[in-house]
């Protein structure tokens, strides 16, 4: 009872904030006009995983390591051993560590674009000359797990349902606005657009939470009601 208590909580303040972040992400978005070598670099990357999107949902393979190594990893912070990683080629994987699941473990692979992210990281370390063209994989790696994602949650992944439907979406549409907002950001303006999302985000929020929180708890109290 406790814990479907708390994920009711969550759901509801996780409306405010989901909303408060997708619109700070706007103005970030709208640096993408000035069409610098960053935007065009990091835009390309995505338009040709749209492209080639018909041969990439053949290729189940990496799309698979990098759900099982997302639950790894996110296993890793909960402090787990690893044990085995298995995947194979005809899209099969599994992975195994030594603590139970929790709901961060499960949902992870689908609001951590993991290789996005490991490029956008990568890029401020490397020579300024080329730093920039990190941003084509992280482009093309950001939609490939975008499209990969959908395509996962829509045939009803276990992870999901174990975890709940409605919670485990109002989760991955949070954090995943949140990474994905990250990487977005920096490619549009470097770290201190992704400052700037992250300092704009929960003001948005607060501001849609004061001005709508009576109406919006009392709807959304009585839809919950229904579906618990």
């Amino acid at each position: 009872m406790m814990k479907r208590l708390l994920k009711l909580v969550f759901i509801v303040v996780s409306i405010p904030l989901t909303v408060g972040f997708a619109l700070a992400l706007l103005p970030i978005a709208g640096h993408f006009v000035a069409f610098e070598t960053r935007h065009i670099l990091f835009l390309s990357g995505a338009g040709a995983a749209l492209l080639g999107y018909p041969w990439l949902r053949r290729s189940q393979f990496f799309r698979t390591f990098e759900h099982e190594l997302t639950h790894l990893l996110a296993a890793k912070a909960f402090f787990a051993k690893w044990e085995s990683l298995n995947v194979k080629s005809s899209g099969d994987g599994e992975v195994r560590y030594s603590r139970e699941s929790n709901f961060v473990i499960a949902l992870a692979p689908y609001f951590l674009p993991l290789f996005a992210a490991a490029f956008a990281l990568l890029s401020p370390a490397l020579h300024p000359k080329i730093a920039v063209y990190a941003l084509v994989p992280a482009g093309f790696l950001l939609m490939h797990h975008l499209y990969s994602s959908i395509a996962e949650m829509l045939v009803g992944q276990p992870d999901i349902r174990e975890s709940g439907r409605i919670f485990s979406f109002a989760f991955i549409a949070l954090l995943g606005l949140l990474t994905y907002g990250c990487i977005i950001a920096f490619a549009a303006g470097g770290c201190p657009a992704v400052l700037e999302y992250l300092m704009a985000g929960p003001e948005r929020a607060f501001e849609i939470g004061t001005t709508y929180a009576p109406t919006l708890l009392h709807r959304t109290a009585a839809l919950l009601r229904g579906l618990f």
